[in-house]
């Protein structure tokens, strides 16, 4: 029985190797749209031309789609939620800090581009930078 299998194996991998490949379609990667809204970091709303409107968040994996569903009472952007951020003046941008479990986040955001926490975070340490002084 053993020698049975030892030659059938490679015969039924030689058949198997002599059939085409199957032909995959040529997908691209999906995209943020060019109209779409940043409204929040590494995520944007957009609506298509049906009216259907989507939320595109940028993954480590590739840009990923979602249906924009309805908010939930009590889960819109606060300061309250992003009490951690900070945010610093570096002339025509802002620098943000961000402390997370796997170590601290940075990036930086050019002031006429900051996005809704961005400008509330920028706002508050502004403001008590000028308190201090």
């Amino acid at each position: 029985m053993r020698v049975l299998l030892i030659f059938a194996i490679p015969v039924f991998m030689a058949c198997a190797a002599d059939r085409p490949a199957a032909k995959v379609p040529n997908m691209k990667p999906l995209e943020v749209p060019a109209g779409a809204k940043e409204i929040r970091p590494y995520t944007y709303r957009y609506t298509d031309a049906a009216g259907k409107s989507w939320i595109y968040r940028k993954t480590p994996f590739g840009v990923a789609r979602y249906d924009d569903q309805p908010e939930v009472a009590g889960t819109a952007v606060s300061t309250r939620s992003y009490a951690n951020v900070k945010a610093t003046d570096a002339g025509e941008s802002v620098r943000f800090e961000n402390a997370t479990p796997w170590g601290v986040s940075r990036w930086e955001r050019k002031k006429t581009e900051l996005n809704e926490m961005e400008r509330a975070v920028w706002e508050r340490d502004r403001t008590a930078a000028q308190s201090r002084d």
